[in-house]
């Protein structure tokens, strides 16, 4: 089977972000050997992922987004939110979808949709709204620092600018 990455290729994970390939290795695991892709994940200190070769597809594994794109998504946090249902299992349920589907620009939408809901709250959310505003900035963060080639954290800060949100990079580092 022909490899997708090689070591040094930049790519997103839907479950655990953005990430670098570190090398390609074969693992015996369960009486079954495969080769499998090291991934280094930005978010997660020294954490490692693995992803089969042969399930590089069901997982989602995905190359990391151009530059182009992730300006684009820049572009959206600044933009104006859409307004969310007030009913919390639909809301949270719409955010959901937009976070795994882990396409920069529609996580975005969810980020900034979050923020401005968060606003209108006098800066409160309930908990699970600001566990998912949290994935949705650190899930952007992530691609955007792989892309750039910069620190995570200059990346959030990046973020929490487009957002309008001040003090949000401090909550994330506890």
């Amino acid at each position: 089977m022909a490899l997708a990455y090689r070591a040094n290729d930049k790519v997103v994970h839907p479950a655990h972000g953005a990430g670098v390939v570190r090398k390609v290795v074969r693992r015996t695991i369960a009486g079954e050997s495969r080769q499998y892709y090291l991934i280094d994940p930005l978010a997660h200190d020294g954490m490692e992922i693995m992803v089969a070769v042969d399930k590089v597809k069901l997982v989602g594994l995905r190359k990391a987004s151009r530059r182009t794109k992730m300006r684009r998504t820049l572009r959206t946090l600044r933009g104006l939110p859409e307004q969310l249902p007030k009913d919390f299992k639909v809301r949270q349920t719409l955010i959901s979808e937009k976070i795994r589907s882990a396409d920069p620009p529609h996580v975005a939408e969810a980020a900034r949709d979050l923020a401005a809901f968060k606003r209108e709250k006098d800066g409160r959310l309930g908990v699970t709204d600001s566990k998912l505003l949290k994935r949705a900035r650190e899930c952007i963060a992530g691609e955007l620092a792989v892309v750039e080639e910069i620190p995570f954290e200059d990346a959030l800060s990046q973020i929490d600018e487009g957002l309008m949100l001040e003090d949000e990079t401090k909550e994330t580092r506890n």
